[in-house]
């Protein structure tokens, strides 16, 4: 299905993209290894366990179809009993995808997963009374209607597609701002502990997940975002590509000095998990 990747997918197209095994032997040997660092992560951080109910965040792009592909996998073969749900959150205006809700339902059924979508108005997203939708907004109202979903359902952790190039702006973004280096945590607690975020590819660099989005024949994501190409967070990842070509090992070995910090400031902590945002 790789050469149609910039065209939009029948729905019998979409159903396959949930085969598993996949027809293409590609596919699976680049699920094969992105599985196995998924798989590494979960233990590591003890990201779930018997019974937990996981809302899986699907904005329809590629980073988040990855994650509930991959999830999907490992629920087949976790020793942990879990479930999965899919939500996915429309704002308007849209913030574009490589699938769209109609298209994310149709794959969800293919999953044999619930699917749910919540709504954001733009009043919303402004904030009621803002001249012109922030980035710091429209994120906030989208994870309030994702968390108040996830808890409608009953579900007790919330899985989001944050990858390695992700933790790395974070840090990045903080460390400018606010001379700390502070950046994603792999499992972070919310609201008492009610609710835990999850970041199981949090390891994985964005190329990986291009690469096998491709491979799976997924249309090239179109980001309906005004933002997408001007915000902070992406002028750091163009700032840690320029690094990247002379210094390779530049993200994982700031995510090491991101996680030491992190050890230092909480030694009873057995797990390296980054600070708090």
């Amino acid at each position: 299905m790789a050469e149609e990747a910039n065209r939009p997918l029948t729905a019998e197209q979409i159903a396959r993209l949930a085969q598993r095994p996949s027809e293409d032997e590609g596919v699976e040997m680049k699920a094969h290894y992105l599985l196995r660092k998924v798989s590494k992560t979960v233990r590591d951080y003890d990201m779930i366990a018997e019974g937990d109910h996981i809302a899986v965040a699907v904005s329809g792009g590629k980073d988040s179809l990855s994650l509930l592909d991959l999830l999907v996998r490992h629920l087949a073969k976790a020793k942990e009993k879990y479930r999965l749900s899919v939500i996915h959150v429309e704002t308007t205006p849209s913030c574009g995808g490589c699938l769209n809700a109609e298209e994310l339902d149709v794959l969800c059924r293919a999953y044999g997963l619930p699917f749910l979508v919540e709504q954001v108005s733009e009043e919303e997203l402004r904030g009621g009374k803002r001249d012109e939708i922030t980035c710091f907004g429209c994120s906030f109202q989208r994870r309030k209607a994702l968390f108040i979903a996830a808890d409608r359902i009953g579900c007790n952790r919330v899985a989001f597609a944050h990858h390695r190039d992700d933790a790395v702006a974070t840090a990045l973004m903080n460390l400018f701002r606010h001379g700390t280096l502070l950046g994603l945590e792999p499992v972070r607690e919310m609201f008492g502990g009610a609710l835990t975020l999850i970041r199981p590819l949090y390891h994985i660099d964005e190329r990986r997940i291009a690469d096998f989005n491709r491979a799976r024949g997924i249309p090239k994501q179109q980001s309906g975002c005004p933002n997408a190409y001007t915000s902070e967070r992406a002028r750091m990842a163009r700032l840690v590509r320029e690094i990247q070509k002379d210094c390779p090992a530049a993200k994982a070995n700031l995510l090491k000095v991101v996680e030491h910090a992190s050890e230092s400031e909480s030694p009873q902590r057995t797990k390296p998990l980054a600070p708090r945002l």
